[in-house]
């Protein structure tokens, strides 16, 4: 696994490869920003991206979308 911030406009970047007898058999890379921060610049809205060729063009898909609702007191 690893980890890359601030690559593509996303804030985090993950890539996972699984190596099948010293091969590389299949990588997956997923990516996630917040698009909503609260005042106390805590995320209120992420979203999560996976990494896909799709009709002959790689381009980044929308896979999940968090919410998060964060009570002060």
């Amino acid at each position: 696994m690893e980890y890359r911030f601030d690559v593509y406009n996303i804030d985090a970047v993950s890539t996972f490869v699984v190596y099948l007898l010293g091969s590389k058999f299949m990588s997956t890379e997923t990516g996630t920003m917040p698009v909503k921060i609260d005042e106390y610049g805590s995320w209120t809205e992420k979203r999560s991206y996976e990494h896909k060729q799709r009709f002959g063009k790689v381009e980044w898909i929308l896979a999940n979308i968090y919410c998060c609702e964060i009570t002060y007191r």
